[in-house]
């Protein structure tokens, strides 16, 4: 998949949207409105996906696309042609499939930095090689690894062989193509990575599908069966502590029903941080009690959708004209209940 193609796929609902918030959705821009239309339009998997992408950039790849007649665009507003749906429903989405960068991507990247580190010391460790320059520059992942590692019990051999096993156990997962971007990301003992450039090269595939795949390995590694890899997992897991973050706090209470002015004044918060964050939870949760907080505004909203159900591309005001008074968090929420039931 090339970036141009990548970008159409964006579009593939089929309605017309504002491109902007989806350049805001891939540079990650973490506002409640650009995460609600990441939700409505199934593109939460790739949230800060390209931080440093610019949008000068993306005008041109949308421009490009329209002069080949797979889209419209018309100032801010982009709507795939009958040539360009086609189009998407025959692109291979192979190298998206595991990509997830809303959970936490900072989180997916220290996870692959560790996951780097660990293979690299037990290849140089293999050959008694005690000086080299770790791959991850990181000062903090360097000392939990040196951590870990004085504390594992096991004699350097035996542990060199179980890692080993899982290394290869990991890798039969992926197809001989995919497992070959997957091990050229190592260094070690005399081997270097490969660059995407050189991985392009070699593999007769584009530099972006290479970085897509690497993506999507971050996120592979950050969900890794503790059961499946006990030892991969034990040197790589996230290291979290979530119990004490607002995101929790403010979670426990939207779980008891409380209102909103109730929560902000509890957190010491503004109502509108608080809804972020309520409108983040409402994204991540299975269990987030959506009737509590929409109540007795879901039914006018039900018939505003089957006259209008562009849902992602609500505009509030235009609500409140239409159908009368209705609190902002309802009306976000309500979008995310769709969005959410859509996937």
């Amino acid at each position: 998949m090339t970036q141009t193609l990548f970008i159409l796929s964006l579009f593939k609902h089929g309605f017309k949207v504002r491109w902007t918030t989806a350049y805001f959705v891939l540079i990650g821009k973490k506002t409640n409105s650009v995460v609600t239309y990441a939700t409505c339009y199934q593109l939460l998997p790739f949230f800060h996906l390209f931080p440093n992408f610019k949008k000068e950039r993306m005008l041109q790849y949308l421009k490009e696309l329209e002069n080949e007649g797979d889209l419209t665009l018309a100032g801010d507003y982009v709507q795939l042609t009958q040539q360009g749906m086609i189009k998407c429903q025959e692109l291979n989405y192979e190298s998206l499939h595991h990509i997830n960068r809303f959970e936490d991507y900072q989180v997916c990247q220290d996870t692959f930095e560790r996951w780097l580190l660990i293979c690299q010391l037990v290849s140089q460790k293999s050959y008694k090689q005690t000086h080299y320059i770790p791959v991850s520059r990181q000062f903090k992942i360097q000392k939990q690894i040196q951590y870990q590692w004085s504390h594992t019990e096991i004699s350097f051999e035996t542990f060199q062989r179980m890692f080993k096993q899982e290394i290869q156990k990991f890798m039969s997962q992926f197809s001989p193509r995919v497992a070959y971007i997957y091990a050229y990301q190592l260094s070690g003992y005399k081997v270097i990575a490969k660059t995407n450039e050189q991985l392009s090269e070699i593999l007769c595939i584009s530099e972006f599908e290479v970085n897509l795949w690497i993506e999507s390995l971050k996120s592979i590694l950050c969900q890794l069966s503790t059961e499946e890899f006990p030892w991969l997992s034990y040197f790589i897991a996230p290291q979290l502590n979530p119990k004490n973050t607002i995101y929790f706090l403010i979670k426990n209470q939207v779980h008891q029903g409380i209102d909103i002015q109730k929560i902000s004044e509890k957190v010491h918060r503004k109502p509108g941080t608080v809804l972020d964050y309520i409108v983040e939870i409402a994204i991540k949760e299975n269990d987030f009690p959506f009737s509590t907080y929409i109540g007795r505004y879901q039914k006018c909203l039900d018939r505003y959708l089957k006259i209008h159900p562009n849902f992602g591309s609500w505009n509030y005001q235009s609500i409140q004209e239409e159908i009368g008074k209705i609190p902002f968090y309802a009306y976000r929420l309500y979008q995310i209940q769709k969005g959410r039931s859509q996937c």
